[in-house]
């Protein structure tokens, strides 16, 4: 008898899990900056919890956190905003269509990241 409650609920805990699971994915109405997409847009807030390291913009958006920036002037001693996810708003983000570069306008600086799909 003890046997079977406990195989009960091992088997109610792996179905709880797996449509937990299926709901979460199914609900998350984020997606992931693609390669073939153009994006111009102003970011006046955003969201500060980093869901498992992605930026996400606008409540739509979602950007790796860790997408390295390109144009890094080596001769400064402080490099501001190495990747992506330690930017702050506000900022204009832009991406042009079949390209892999991020674009952003940061408080008058022009700062480049690559997108690794």
């Amino acid at each position: 008898m003890k046997l079977k409650q406990v195989a009960l609920l091992i088997i109610l805990l792996m179905v709880t899990f797996v449509t937990s699971i299926i709901l979460s994915s199914k609900f998350n109405s984020k997606k992931e900056l693609s390669f073939s997409e153009s994006l111009n847009t102003y970011v006046t807030l955003r969201n500060k919890n980093n869901y498992k390291g992605i930026v996400i913009i606008n409540d739509t958006l979602a950007i790796y956190g860790n997408t390295p920036r390109i144009n890094i002037d080596s001769s400064l001693y402080i490099v501001r905003y190495k990747n992506f996810g330690s930017l702050d708003a506000p900022y204009k983000i832009m991406k042009k269509h079949n390209n892999d570069t991020i674009i952003v306008i940061k408080d008058y600086e022009t700062l480049y990241y690559k997108l690794n799909y």
